[in-house]
């Protein structure tokens, strides 16, 4: 939550526009369009005899004349007659063209918006690996299209306080045994070794008092080049002090079939092992 600047999404529209779950987006679009066949609708039944026959005093009817007027589906039955439904007549297809046009270009935006299936295990790990500590988590390309170029960074991020008294929040890099994979199109696993330099080494020692501020959070950012649309794709997970698993490690989630080719069971990918 912030304080001191507005809180109105509308505040940057198009951005909640291309942003907005589907059902929010298209029942903003439905509801534009209804207000706007309302207004309108209302601008002619001011004018009880200005469109050929029109019920006299059904508001409802003015309603449809106006959609008809908007979507310039043609009139038939119901036409303007007089000047001031002629003008208005004249301004609402105007107001239709540009909404087509506006909701169309956001469509597209939002279709072609590249996006990721990337899969992130649902618990972070800390056992020996190697004889070392490390910390670990995975991931996985649900999608199993080819990201190349892929990059994972891994950042702690916790509140401290300095010896003046000023709390403030610090972001460490976690370094990794590996950051960077040509191809990722099935599974990676993400180590980050403890080390005495390590943010995390505070993990190992015996005090309770030293232990991580249960507020702390590891935050996960993974990018990659996604050659389906030629985009650079990214994709972000945070795990938190309750996500912590110790002396545990994951289950095998790949298997090289007779054929040659790989088989991946996520129905274990969340699978931890003693």
């Amino acid at each position: 939550m912030s304080l001191g600047q507005g809180q109105s999404r509308f505040r940057d529209l198009y951005h909640w526009l291309l942003t907005a779950r589907w059902p929010v987006f298209f029942g903003f679009v439905a509801g534009i369009y209804v207000c706007v066949n309302l207004f309108f609708g209302a601008l002619f039944w001011l004018d009880p005899v200005g469109v050929a026959h029109l019920s006299h005093g059904s508001f409802w009817d003015a309603a449809f004349f106006s959609v008809q007027t908007l979507a310039t589906i043609g009139y038939g039955y119901w036409y303007p007659v007089d000047a001031y439904a002629k003008i208005v007549t004249s301004i609402e297809p105007l107001i239709g063209f540009m909404g087509l046009a506006l909701v169309t270009g956001i469509l597209f935006a939002r279709v072609s918006r590249p996006s990721t299936r990337i899969r992130f295990s649902r618990e972070v790990l800390i056992a020996p690996f190697y004889g070392k500590p490390t910390l670990m988590f995975r991931l996985a390309n649900s999608r199993h299209n080819l990201i190349v170029g892929g990059e994972i960074e891994a950042f702690l991020v916790r509140m401290e306080r300095s010896p003046e008294g000023q709390e403030l929040r610090r972001i460490y890099d976690l370094p990794l045994v590996r950051s960077r994979t040509p191809l990722f199109q099935m599974t990676w696993l993400v180590m980050h070794e403890i080390t005495s330099a390590s943010p995390l080494a505070d993990l190992l020692k015996p005090e309770p008092d030293t232990h991580l501020d249960p507020d702390a959070v590891l935050v996960v950012s993974f990018t990659g080049l996604d050659l389906s649309f030629s985009q650079t794709v990214h994709a972000r997970h945070i795990y938190r002090f309750e996500d912590l698993r110790w002396n545990r490690y994951f289950a095998n989630v790949t298997e090289r079939l007779p054929d040659g080719r790989w088989k991946v069971d996520y129905t274990r990918f969340d699978e931890l092992l003693e």
